[in-house]
């Protein structure tokens, strides 16, 4: 595990600060007393923020300096959507688990990275770069020392239990108050890329992943179910949902699995509204790995979504429209509201479910802090 551990604290209380401080038993070494608050219990309301975004491409002499931006912004939590390490940049020296562990600790080194995760809650899934550029080969090669050994020591044992135990599953759920939120592993199922966009063998995440995330969207909405209702919930990837990205690598290139996501959506939007269910079932949808920031409002079977899309938050830019930057396309489904291409952004949610219809704000913020939108989410109910 190249020295790395997990403590768990038992018995908290919700919404109450608490300060720790780490040191070894005989005293040989110690950390600074640092603080973190502890999520509220579910379901209660809150008013609340949150931050996200993928891409870190830390080079050795450099230090993760826009994550201060994240100090000023106070956020409840951070979620990591990928691309926390590029071990295949710029070319790969090696496939052992202690390459990738170079990788890591160079990453865990920095101090303001160390910063943040010792007083902010914080999330992750991995991306292709923690592995290769468009991973598409499921468990095989350097799967196991990358992910299962590399990414499980350093990053995975971090993130709530996921739902099947044993190892091996990094997909997971969790709620803050009376918003809930389900990352998505889409690299460890996944078919070849090179697969036909429509193909029903090209798997995104799988059989097994797809009923859980189903499971997540149907919580709450049995009127007989003791489950209460989220009255938010985010949809979490790595990879943008939206059909305007015109990779094979992304959701518009695995268009069997996205229909169906889709389809199950809107059909319980359907039975929320002629009574069938209780609501209303609300959704948002989050992501990163293009290099370029944007937001989007998708269209499906008449129903509108939003999708917020940060990256990177420390890396090399994508120039919009040029031969790297030309995947972006506009559809008469879905509609292209914002993007922006630089090295540095930081998406930012803000939530509040006091109100009688939840209030969804996203702000794109460059590492300077200036703002580059704003996007109210505008619910149909």
């Amino acid at each position: 595990t190249d020295y790395t551990a997990v403590y768990e604290v038992t018995g908290l209380q919700p919404s109450t600060e608490y300060q720790y401080q780490v040191r070894s038993t005989n005293d040989a070494f110690s950390f600074p007393a640092s603080t973190f608050r502890t999520f509220p219990s579910i379901p209660s309301s809150n008013s609340f923020s949150f931050v996200f975004g993928s891409c870190f491409f830390r080079r050795p002499w450099e230090d993760l300096t826009n994550f201060k931006l994240i100090t000023k912004l106070s956020p409840a939590f951070y979620m990591f959507l990928g691309d926390l390490i590029y071990s295949d940049s710029p070319v790969y020296l090696s496939k052992t688990v202690e390459y990738f562990y170079t990788y890591y600790r160079r990453m865990f080194d920095d101090k303001y990275f160390q910063s943040i995760l010792s007083t902010l809650p914080s999330f992750f899934i991995f991306s292709d770069h923690e592995l290769d550029d468009g991973w598409d080969q499921r468990t095989e090669q350097q799967y196991d020392n990358a992910i299962n050994k590399a990414w499980n020591s350093y990053v995975a044992v971090r993130n709530p239990t996921p739902p099947i135990a044993g190892g091996g599953v990094y997909y997971y759920s969790y709620n803050y108050g009376d918003v809930s939120f389900f990352v998505m592993d889409t690299r460890t199922y996944r078919a070849r890329n090179s697969l036909d966009n429509n193909s029903p063998d090209k798997d995104m995440v799988g059989s097994t992943q797809m009923e859980e995330i189903k499971e997540f969207l149907r919580e709450g909405l049995d009127p007989l179910s003791s489950i209460p209702l989220p009255r938010v919930k985010f949809l979490v990837c790595e990879i943008p949902f939206t059909l305007n990205d015109n990779r094979g690598d992304s959701w518009s290139g695995h268009m069997h699995e996205r229909t169906i996501m889709f389809d199950y959506i809107t059909d319980l939007m359907d039975a929320t509204e002629n009574g069938t269910l209780s609501g209303p079932l609300r959704v948002v949808f989050l992501s990163g790995d293009m290099h370029i920031a944007a937001s989007f409002e998708m269209n499906h079977k008449g129903r509108r979504f939003y999708e917020f899309s940060a990256s990177p938050v420390q890396a090399f830019s994508i120039r919009l429209g040029g031969s790297s930057g030309s995947f972006l396309r506009n559809r008469a489904d879905d509609k292209t509201l914002h993007t922006y291409s630089g090295t540095s952004v930081l998406g930012h949610m803000s939530v509040d479910t006091t109100t009688t219809v939840p209030s969804v704000k996203h702000t794109m913020y460059r590492y300077d802090g200036d703002v580059l939108w704003t996007v109210d989410v505008q619910f149909d109910s």
